[in-house]
């Protein structure tokens, strides 16, 4: 997650969960756009892991690669894409088995097309469902977690969780909703 979507309260919505030990570790790694092999020897997760305890990757990274020119030219191509979500996934799991991918969110497309500070960046939910479908089938040939973000998102009031000026970034609602599904999905399989 991003330094802003885990709760500050995140340790006392966990409490009633009674977990003897909960570290949080809440900086950003650079998402999926951002991992290149050369930082495959590197990885920022490796400073971050102690020895002997449990860690759990939650994984949130594809957003911003669903972004497109005004020509409808995809920032990040789909095979490319699958590509960087493998190196991703293959970085993670030399530190860790638990791994749990969450899925994207919807956003505004009546205010991402374009997006107000660049008149060639486009956002659109047609794009953003397509990506998720990657990381969801992705997902599900590897045998990893997926939380489903995107469908619970457009049942309920969703645009109420977007920031009002970009209609893209989630705000304090959003943040929070998407934290609570994360939660929910990871008592529900057990994973904490």
């Amino acid at each position: 997650f991003a330094d802003s979507t885990l709760p500050a309260d995140a340790k006392r919505l966990f409490h009633p969960l009674k977990l003897k030990s909960v570290n949080f570790n809440n900086k950003p790694i650079g998402g999926v756009a951002e991992i290149h092999p050369q930082v495959a020897d590197n990885f920022e997760a490796k400073q971050r892991i102690v020895k002997g305890e449990r860690t759990i990757f939650l994984l949130s990274s594809g957003g911003n690669d669903t972004s497109f020119d005004n020509k409808n030219i995809a920032k990040t191509p789909i095979k490319e894409f699958k590509a960087k979500l493998e190196r991703l996934f293959k970085l993670a799991r030399k530190f860790s088995q638990n791994i749990v991918f969450i899925g994207l969110v919807p956003i505004d497309d009546t205010k991402t097309t374009p997006v107000f500070w660049d008149e060639n960046l486009f956002y659109k939910n047609a794009h953003i469902k397509e990506y998720d479908a990657i990381i969801r089938t992705f997902c599900k040939e590897n045998k990893v977690h997926f939380v489903e973000v995107f469908d619970k998102f457009i049942k309920l009031d969703y645009k109420s969780f977007l920031d009002e000026d970009d209609g893209l970034h989630l705000n304090s609602t959003g943040h929070q909703k998407l934290f609570e599904i994360v939660r929910d999905y990871l008592i529900k399989n057990k994973i904490i």
